[in-house]
Parts: C-alpha cells; sequence; structure tokens
C-alpha cells in the first residue's frame, strides 16, 4: 500500500471516536514511555481526563483508564490532552489543525543535513 493509501486510511480510521490505545496501534513502532500532562477540570473538551491519573509511564504501564478513554478526534474542540509519547525511533504528539485532532510522528534521532 502506497504512503498515500496509508495515510488517507489512517485519516479517515481517525475521523470517528478515538482512544490513545487505537492511535498507537496506528504508529509505526509501539511507544515505549508516555508522558500525560495534568489536566484541569475547567478545560473545555477535557473535563474526563482531569479525574484521570497524569505523569510519565513505561508504555506497558500506562492505566487502562488513560489508553482506552474514548474521545471524539474529528472536528471540533480538542477531545485528548496533549500527551506525548517515545519509541526507540518516534516522537508521538497530539497534532491539531483546523478542528481536528490526529496523532503524529516524527523521527526520535533526524539524520543530520548538511546546508
Amino acid at each position: 500500500m502506497a504512503n498515500t493509501e496509508l495515510y488517507i486510511k489512517r485519516q479517515k480510521d481517525m475521523q470517528r471516536t478515538a482512544t490513545i490505545r487505537k492511535w498507537s496501534e496506528s504508529a509505526p513502532e509501539k511507544p515505549s514511555v508516555f508522558f500525560m500532562p495534568e489536566t484541569e477540570k475547567y478545560d473545555y473538551g477535557l473535563e474526563v481526563w482531569a479525574n484521570l491519573p497524569h505523569g510519565t509511564w513505561n508504555f506497558s504501564d500506562v492505566p487502562k483508564s488513560i489508553l482506552d478513554q474514548e474521545f471524539y478526534s474529528g472536528y471540533g474542540s480538542q477531545g485528548v490532552p496533549s500527551f506525548n509519547a517515545w519509541s526507540e525511533n518516534y516522537v508521538y504528539y497530539v497534532h491539531e489543525y483546523d478542528g481536528s485532532t490526529s496523532l503524529y510522528w516524527v523521527p526520535r534521532n533526524p539524520p543530520e543535513q548538511n546546508h
């Protein structure tokens, strides 16, 4: 499957109700470390996350209440806190563009470029 087809499939999958667990399954590598910031009860659209744990874990130890908390990733307000995760080769982050929320990743150790 071409990269463009994979990108379109991933975008369609993420337009529905999502969970961090589902997102992690679409990543090129399983994350090894996960960081969830503290969420305030008055953060619009994120109220449910305020009662969940926050901190840094090995990905295998992330509480199920975080991994399986459903949120809407389609157009509208951001429904998931801006968490970060790491694998051996990638850094994962929440990206919101024009009201749609997605999981993005970049190389953890990009090659140096000669200018």
